[in-house]
């Protein structure tokens, strides 16, 4: 784990991180086609349970790594707990999201 500057992830953690950026956004409403007619789009509803699956996954298979930077004295435990995959892939939903430029309004 990092320092809190930065991505704060090692390049293999971020690596594996980003192998799970278009699974994730493709159960966000950025994927999802627009129907007109239809109702407002949304998340899966299984998204959160799909995120703590991979934060699981993420604990599973760096747990080495992560033993390591709590006996070299560069995190605890409780920090690592803390440390939600959530925030990280809803940073892949921001970037992803494109700009909507309203129209522009003209006094009459």
């Amino acid at each position: 784990m990092g320092s809190g500057k930065g991505d704060g992830f090692p390049k293999d953690q971020k690596a594996w991180l980003n192998d799970l950026k278009e699974a994730y956004l493709n159960k966000t409403l950025l994927r999802k086609p627009v129907i007109p007619g239809q109702p407002p789009l949304a998340d899966d509803s299984d998204l959160k349970q799909w995120v703590d699956q991979r934060q699981r996954e993420f604990e599973a298979k760096f747990c080495d790594d992560l033993t390591a930077s709590v006996n070299e004295g560069a995190t605890t435990e409780a920090k690592i707990h803390a440390v939600s995959l959530d925030s990280s892939f809803t940073s892949y939903k921001v970037k992803s999201t494109p700009f909507r430029v309203s129209q522009p309004t003209f006094a009459t």
